[in-house]
């Protein structure tokens, strides 16, 4: 369940090695926020079931990919290493099964904080870029039986890593675009059997500081 998330991380290394030398460097201590919106995928949705009998049920929902947006800010440690403060927020959808008398409604969403480290090759127009991250992820959500609610909410750690590519339009603002797979601890145990993954496609602005 963990193969997402290793073969991001993966791409984050491979990204590290490719064309670091003979380019402008950013300056330490310059800040950037940006902001974007995208899918998350393999990410269960809002998933509601109605029994009549222990045989007899009806189930309505579970969609895994969902529309996402979020935004972070970072500042530059080196020239090729930013710290970045990254949140997003993933709508789970609606879902209402019903069966004879018996009817059920479940909405949620989803919620990931993350601190992440992003490395990057010295300036140019174009910038591929590494991260990897570790932080928590948040599911809340409500459900409805017979016309009683509760509320159900649930936080659990995560780490995050990915790789993608920066194209600065200025100076001074970027497009940015990458793939993420975020894995979540879901068990007391190091088995893989003891994690959850899926993965994001974020796309979006990001504006900082000139570059020296």
């Amino acid at each position: 369940m963990l193969r997402l998330f290793v073969k991001s991380f993966g791409l984050a290394l491979l990204i590290l090695l490719v064309g670091t030398h003979g380019l402008a460097q950013t300056t330490a201590g310059k800040v950037e926020f940006g902001a974007y919106s995208g899918a998350a995928f393999n990410l269960q949705g809002a998933t509601a079931i109605a029994c009549s009998s222990p045989s007899r049920c009806a189930t309505s929902g579970g969609k895994t990919t969902h529309p996402m947006f979020g935004g972070q800010f970072g500042i530059a440690a080196t020239p090729w290493l930013l710290l970045l403060a990254d949140v997003s927020h993933a709508p789970l959808g609606e879902a209402t099964a019903s069966l004879s008398n018996v009817a059920s409604t479940v909405k949620g969403s989803a919620t990931t904080f993350h601190g992440l480290l992003e490395f990057q090759p010295k300036f140019r127009r174009i910038v591929p870029f590494g991260t990897i991250g570790w932080g928590a992820f948040h599911q809340g959500g409500s459900a409805s039986l017979m016309g009683e609610s509760q509320q159900v909410t649930g936080t659990k750690l995560s780490g995050q890593a990915g790789g993608g590519v920066r194209i600065f339009v200025s100076e001074q603002t970027a497009l940015k675009f990458g793939f993420y797979g975020t894995s979540i601890k879901i068990g007391s145990g190091s088995s893989s059997e003891n994690f959850a993954s899926f993965g994001m496609f974020k796309a979006g602005m990001v504006f900082r500081a000139k570059p020296d």
